[in-house]
């Protein structure tokens, strides 16, 4: 949770503005302070509201692993198969959180194409990491394209996104 502390710098008062709380010199906060932001003079209401609204999005980043064991991750635009794609666990998002049946693939937005995904340590850390298939076809990939995105929620309905390079192969 992030607080944001809105004061008037220059006043020479101690007082500040937490979360909508006036004035609270002599109270103690008992949380963990995620962002400060400090300006040299007072905000607008609609430059707070700014602030705010730019903290407000909760999608997080996630680690991914396109064709795991592939450093080139090439895609063969001619096949007719599939693509593995790998949610790799790491020390700031356990992979075993994610919704898989939220996942999508690629520009098309595809989906799982075994319509089940398995847990499978991808990268050797000793933790398991989320991979999932894809059909070539259905992603939308084209020539030209340097990378490739997923997207998705946790089983909490927080929105993931995760990107990778790619390198392309064939014709189309």
């Amino acid at each position: 949770m992030t607080q944001t502390v809105f004061a008037n710098p220059g006043s020479g008062a101690s007082n500040a503005t937490l979360g909508g709380l006036e004035n609270f010199t002599n109270h103690t906060v008992d949380a963990l302070v995620d962002e400060v932001f400090m300006f040299n003079r007072v905000l607008s209401k609609a430059e707070i509201n700014q602030v705010c609204t730019d903290l407000s999005d909760p999608t997080i980043e996630v680690d991914i692993d396109i064709k795991p064991g592939s450093d080139s991750n090439p895609i063969n635009l001619n096949g007719k198969g599939v693509i593995p794609v790998a949610i790799l666990t790491t020390d700031d998002f356990n992979a075993t959180d994610v919704n898989a049946s939220s996942v999508r693939f690629g520009p098309g937005m595809a989906t799982e194409a075994h319509e089940k995904a398995h847990w499978e340590d991808v990268n050797g850390d000793s933790r398991a990491d989320l991979v999932l298939h894809f059909r070539i076809q259905e992603t939308d990939i084209v020539k030209g394209n340097t990378e490739a995105c997923l997207t998705g929620e946790t089983n909490g309905g927080t929105p993931i996104e995760g990107c990778d390079s790619i390198q392309i192969k064939g014709k189309n």
